[in-house]
């Protein structure tokens, strides 16, 4: 663990907030429109260069990581995400969002609100690149057979 290094955030990603895109002005197309819950539709524009890793932006759903590997994406308005990933490997940025809690850095009032400018400055633990690669090689391969037997599992009920 000597080898890595305390990072703060907006040294380790650059995060930004999503579009707006309501629903009736969504025309079919190739690309994910990404939210704070997750794939909500498609689109035939996709303004961001992917692989898409947003962060729930408000409600239930606040500081909840979403990851897609996409060529391009729109992230919606509810969302944050990761514009530039400042050389470091994105899907192990994704799993270390994963397992940080953000709910402390709530800015709303009536609802829970996830602000970036408040967790600019909290602290990570990174790998060199390197590293960071072979952690996601693993990762990837145990998300993958996550996938599969999900599928196996459905498609089994679905049988039943």
């Amino acid at each position: 663990m000597s080898e890595w290094k305390e990072r703060r955030l907006e040294d380790v990603v650059q995060l930004k907030r999503g579009f707006d895109l309501a629903t009736r002005d969504r025309r079919p197309g190739p690309f994910p429109v990404v939210g704070s819950a997750g794939i909500s539709g498609w689109h035939d524009e996709g303004p961001v260069l992917g692989p898409a890793l947003v962060l729930g932006r408000a409600g239930s759903s606040m500081g909840v990581a979403s990851y897609y590997e996409t060529e391009r994406f729109w992230p919606l308005n509810t969302s944050l995400f990761v514009e530039d990933f400042k050389g470091n490997e994105p899907r192990f940025i994704f799993h270390l969002f994963q397992l940080t809690d953000l709910t402390g850095y709530n800015s709303g009032s009536a609802q829970p609100m996830l602000n970036r400018n408040y967790i600019r400055d909290v602290v990570f633990l990174i790998p060199s690149t390197e590293k960071q690669r072979a952690i996601s090689d693993v990762l990837k391969a145990l998300d993958d057979k996550i996938a599969v037997n999900d599928r196996i599992a459905r498609k089994s009920r679905e049988m039943i």
